[in-house]
């Protein structure tokens, strides 16, 4: 008699590999839906380093901070609109050779959005401190004198600022800082040097007063070139005032004798 051996059936590959692929469409490997955005439209506005405004405004990118595929660049009039995702957002402004803006936090819904106001975006100053002269008392002591000598001239069409920053310690720093001052102008020099530019800065004894040093405290400065024209903003960590468009260069730091 004759043995017959039957053997399973053996389904084709292309059915396995459907039935594999309809499987994994089901076990939650799908892409996850995308978060919905929001139209959001604005403007900036450019000025140069003396607080000129500048015509051409385009260029300036905004983007969404750690959303790297929400960004829109502007036109020459400085409009802008960005598909922004909801949610709490920050936007941030940037320009080659321009100081950086970050924005507040923003509440985004479904309702379109147009900003109220423009941004201000300021070109990096070049003004810098050449040499400091002296620190002292005036005016028996309610007022105190910086002395220095600026890379530039100021000009009424240039108007050239630096700022002073002050703290407790000697790495202090436009992000590390307990007190500012702002200053406009240069002055020429009494002996006939073209080249030597003064600056001459009076600061009120409450200004270092108000940095909350004791008698053995010492108190430091530093000095940057500054655009005033650009916007401020608060750092989200330490909520200090970040001034975005002072200078790369900078003198070492003071110690301002009391």
């Amino acid at each position: 008699m004759k043995n017959t051996i039957t053997l399973p059936r053996v389904a084709p590959i292309s059915a396995v590999l459907l039935t594999f692929l309809t499987a994994c469409s089901h076990n939650g490997d799908s892409p996850a839906p995308s978060t919905p955005t929001t139209s959001y439209k604005g403007s900036v506005t450019l000025f140069d380093e003396f607080g000129n405004k500048v015509s051409d405004k385009s260029g300036v990118i905004i983007s969404v901070v750690d959303q790297p595929n929400a960004t829109a660049t502007t036109d020459a009039t400085g409009a802008f609109s960005l598909a922004v995702p909801q949610g709490t957002r920050r936007l941030n402004f940037s320009k080659p050779g321009y100081g950086t803006y970050l924005s507040s936090a923003l509440t985004v819904e479904s309702a379109p959005i147009v900003a109220a106001q423009s941004v201000a975006l300021g070109q990096v100053s070049s003004t810098y401190l050449t040499y400091i002269r002296s620190w002292e008392k005036i005016n028996y002591g309610d007022y105190y004198r910086f002395m220095g000598r600026i890379n530039a001239p100021s000009t009424a069409t240039q108007v050239r600022s630096h700022r002073i920053f002050y703290a407790l310690a000697k790495d202090v720093s436009p992000t590390n800082y307990k007190a500012t001052s702002l200053f406009n102008g240069s002055l020429p020099d009494t002996g006939g040097n073209s080249s030597w530019y003064w600056v001459s800065d009076s600061v009120s004894r409450a200004t270092i007063t108000g940095l909350n040093a004791g008698p053995a405290d010492k108190v430091y400065a530093v000095v940057y070139g500054d655009n005033p024209a650009a916007a401020t903003y608060a750092d989200p960590v330490s909520g200090r005032t970040i001034y975005p468009a002072v200078s790369v260069q900078k003198a070492d730091a003071f110690e301002c004798v009391r």
